[in-house]
């Protein structure tokens, strides 16, 4: 289903929620000669986010094993959903939840998903909403834009941008602009404030230029600057000169400190080294 959504919004990530989706880690390549550490964080992660809410935990193999050691540490508040996936990183590849506050009713936001236009093996990766729309009952949404006279339904990954629940986003031109690694070919600034006016109701936009170097996603914005409340932004910065993240990071913390919120105050600004 395609259509415009009056009423709904993007909640903030540290506003009230019922549940946490997360997928258990399968793909050894996502972390060359550290797999074998990589499920006991995940497992720990599940261990801190089930003590105050629901964890939604996606497997597909080895279930009884991975069932067993949920049980043998003691973990409850966990939903088990048996979805094929590519990788882990659903926060990319998974749904964009938005709600209307008028009649508190929920959609899911199907982007597409074509692994960071880099990897070619994603295709359960972009079937996962189908899944977890499902599982809700949640009706899901495919957003598209219209352009040359073509309808295009939009790739993108839930880490390409970040919110603040009022109306004020944060994005990168490195990861929506590029060349390089291409999500919709030939998409302007434009082309994306619309989109993101349109689905999540958007009115303030904070393009900030590059990302970390060497960044697999190439300028994902979740890597170097967050909202962590509707006023105060939280952002990387580099002090050493000779470091090669130093002016990418330096850029972007000029262009925040002459930023303005969608009410046209100035942001609270956190640096992290």
């Amino acid at each position: 289903m395609s259509e415009k959504l009056n009423g709904f919004r993007m909640p903030a990530e540290w506003e009230h929620q019922k549940s946490v989706w997360i997928a258990w880690p399968y793909n050894k390549d996502d972390w060359p000669g550290l797999y074998k550490f990589i499920p006991e964080v995940i497992l720990e992660i599940i261990k801190k986010i089930s003590k105050n809410q629901i964890v939604n935990l996606i497997i597909y193999k080895n279930t009884k094993n991975i069932k067993k050691l949920i049980k043998s540490n003691k973990i409850k508040n966990i939903n088990y959903h048996y979805i094929k996936t590519d990788r882990i990183w659903l926060r990319d590849s998974g749904p964009i939840f938005v709600t209307n506050k008028i009649d508190k009713k929920k959609v899911i936001l199907n982007f597409s998903f074509n692994g960071w236009s880099k990897y070619n093996n994603y295709k359960n990766d972009n079937k996962i909403n189908d899944s977890i729309s499902k599982i809700t009952n949640f009706q899901k949404i495919d957003p598209i834009i219209k352009k040359k006279g073509r309808i295009r339904k939009v790739i993108m990954e839930g880490g390409a941008f970040d919110v603040n629940g009022s109306g004020s986003i944060l994005l990168t031109e490195e990861c929506l602009l590029s060349k390089i690694q291409e999500r919709n070919e030939n998409f302007n600034k434009k082309d994306y404030e619309e989109l993101f006016n349109k689905y999540l109701n958007i009115k303030n936009f904070i393009w900030l230029k590059k990302g970390i170097e060497g960044d697999d996603t190439h300028g994902h914005v979740d890597d170097i600057t967050r909202f962590v409340s509707k006023d105060t932004i939280m952002t990387a910065v580099e002090t050493n000169k000779k470091d090669k993240n130093y002016k990418n990071l330096n850029q972007n913390l000029k262009i925040l400190k002459k930023s303005k919120s969608e009410k046209g105050n100035k942001f609270k600004i956190i640096k992290v080294p």
